[in-house]
């Protein structure tokens, strides 16, 4: 793109079209001779300028585009979740009580009075848990329950975990927990 250069008299008022790229010049020396001039400013714009606007006005909507889902995607996940930090407390409490108990071999005796007083020492105050344990083994056909009972009107947690004894029994150890009223 050819660039033509005016140099602008004093007292001259030339419009020139928008699309038309002209700068202008200012004289330094009072002689007309002289050669050395200023660049003084761009009267129009060149499709370079108009495309970088273009580019970021582009750049802007995207951010603004991705922010705006980021946020609303946000919004969502935390509203869709009616779980609390609680309850998220209760289930790991109750988590570790069954794999500790499992660990320490609490379960292969199959024993009702053991295990709850085993489950009461790890148990804290501000909590309850009912453990209910199944499997394949004579004592209750089959089926263990030790601790509390659920109660109607409080929200609880509950979770599974699966347990081996040591003669090869396969139990599967489900529990409730809730905090005490």
């Amino acid at each position: 793109m050819k660039q033509e250069k005016y140099h602008l008299l004093s007292g001259e008022n030339k419009k020139y079209p928008l699309e038309q790229s002209i700068r202008v010049f200012f004289n330094l020396a009072d002689n007309k001779n002289s050669s050395k001039t200023v660049e003084y400013g761009t009267l129009a714009r060149n499709k370079k300028d108009k495309k970088a606007y273009l580019f970021t006005f582009d750049l802007l909507m995207a951010l603004t585009l991705s922010f705006s889902i980021l946020l609303v995607s946000v919004f969502f996940l935390a509203k869709g979740s009616s779980t609390t930090a609680s309850d998220y407390q209760a289930l790991q409490t109750g988590s570790d009580i069954a794999a500790i108990l499992d660990q320490n071999k609490v379960f292969d005796s199959l024993d009702y009075d053991n295990i709850e007083i085993e489950m009461e020492k790890l148990l804290p105050a501000n909590y309850d848990i009912l453990l209910r344990v199944e499997g394949d083994f004579t004592e209750g056909n089959g089926l263990i329950e030790i601790g509390g009972d659920i109660p109607i009107n409080q929200p609880l947690v509950s979770g599974e975990k699966v347990g081996l004894t040591d003669s090869g029994t396969l139990l599967k150890i489900t529990y409730f927990v809730w905090v005490k009223e």
